[in-house]
């Protein structure tokens, strides 16, 4: 990219690129507006939409494991691997002689000690289980909805105000 600038600039004026390279902001806005650009943009937003479509398939297909009692099963917990780590705890059960593991945040997963039972939904179409309730589901719509709206507004805002924000705290921090 530095190259091609120069090539650009350079039968103009060379004390221009000069200029151009010592001007960090300048040079930061051009190279971030031409990084950003609709293209990829459409390419961001396509993959957006595309999370938020599965996230609101699993929602469904949450819901309609929430609305179906048959679904509904006591399993025996056969290990447990508990840890602070965001999404490293799970818990083992067993299911037709086979161990499956479900993933769950830290407290939940500290309620179910080994050989205590736990109730899940079990989608026989997709084979997954499903923890009742459908609070991450709905939070996980919402967040996927939220992105993809924010990804609509063009780039080169972002920039600005990003921009604009970082000249205001080095201002403020002088």
């Amino acid at each position: 990219m530095i190259n091609y600038v120069q090539k650009k600039h350079k039968s103009r004026n060379k004390n221009r690129v000069k200029r151009f390279y010592r001007d960090s902001d300048a040079a930061t806005k051009w190279i971030a507006l031409n990084y950003y650009s609709r293209k990829s943009q459409y390419i961001f937003s396509g993959f957006l939409a595309l999370a938020f479509f599965f996230c609101l398939f699993l929602y469904y297909e949450d819901s309609k494991l929430e609305h179906d009692p048959t679904t509904l099963g006591s399993y025996k917990v056969v290990a447990q691997h508990c840890h602070y780590a965001r999404n490293r705890s799970s818990i083992h059960i067993e299911y037709n002689n086979d161990t499956r593991f479900i993933r769950m945040g830290y407290e939940r997963c500290r309620r179910y000690p080994v050989g205590s039972i736990i109730n899940l939904h079990y989608n026989t179409k997709f084979d997954y289980f499903h923890i009742p309730g459908l609070e991450t589901d709905k939070f996980r719509v919402w967040m996927t909805l939220t992105f993809f709206a924010l990804s609509l507004v063009p780039w080169k805002v972002w920039v600005k105000t990003v921009v604009r924000f970082g000249k205001y705290i080095s201002e403020k921090n002088r």
